[in-house]
């Protein structure tokens, strides 16, 4: 077994940016960690997407830029809301034997507040999601009810944060049986952030990149030079086709169902 800590991160590096290179050197720095596992999305991420880039040029990205192990999620958890997500990436990491703390970013960068919120969830699981379900048929999607669900039983508590990292933090934290959290708050852009907020930060949102790549945009100074090599040769236009194929599929698996 690996001696000292061994920090578990869980990622779809879609693709591996600076703000993703600062979240490790940042964990390994807190943790004392001698090794680092990443447990990684594969080829198809979170809201059925396909990855940017293959999942094993992801993970050759991840294990030049520090890790020393990457595993593999299993696709029916990535395609699955955060819950299934968080769990299955958090067992997979526990199930490893030898992982002794897991590292994740937040906006809100607070682990009391997110650990309590956790707890709060899975003590009141069965009434909240009860609540869930009423919003939801009232067409609230699943954050906006479970966050009015949540602030209904607890009125003077914080809310559930919105942004995407709280929501999987969160998920992750309900999940833990022994590993050791911590969180890293998280810089720059927002989940959802275009570039064009910001054209000269050097934090950038992974969706951001990916739409400055079909732009056609310099992305060089975003994302660490191990990525940048392997991103260099999709060409707005071939992401265009690719995405024209994958519309092809989708149409010929709907026309034949």
């Amino acid at each position: 077994m690996p001696d000292g800590n061994i920090l578990g991160i869980v990622g779809e590096y879609n693709p591996f940016h600076n703000g993703h290179a600062y979240h490790l050197e940042e964990s390994v720095k807190r943790t004392s960690a001698t090794g680092v596992v990443c447990a990684m999305s594969g080829d198809f991420v979170q809201r059925g997407e396909a990855a940017i880039l293959n999942k094993w040029k992801r993970a050759g990205i991840a294990v030049r830029c520090g890790a020393d192990l990457v595993v593999e999620i299993p696709v029916f958890c990535c395609l699955a809301n955060a819950g299934i997500y968080g769990r299955g990436a958090v067992k997979l990491l526990e199930s490893l034997g030898f992982v002794t703390h897991l590292s994740f970013g937040s906006e809100s960068g607070d682990i009391a507040e997110l650990e309590e919120i956790a707890d709060r969830l899975d003590r009141y699981d069965e009434e909240i999601s009860r609540r869930i379900s009423v919003l939801s048929r009232q067409g609230l999607s699943w954050p906006a009810a479970r966050d009015r669900a949540y602030r209904d039983f607890f009125p003077d508590g914080s809310n559930i944060s919105s942004s995407s990292n709280d929501i999987l933090g969160i998920e992750y934290l309900r999940a833990l049986h022994g590993l050791t959290p911590l969180t890293i708050k998280r810089k720059g852009a927002g989940y959802n952030d275009s570039v064009d907020k910001d054209p000269g930060a050097v934090f950038h949102s992974a969706s951001g990149i990916r739409q400055a790549l079909c732009d056609g945009r310099d992305i060089s100074s975003m994302v660490p030079e191990e990525c940048f090599r392997e991103l260099s040769g999709l060409t707005s236009d071939a992401l265009e086709i690719r995405a024209e194929r994958y519309f092809q599929l989708v149409r010929y698996r709907i026309l034949t169902s």
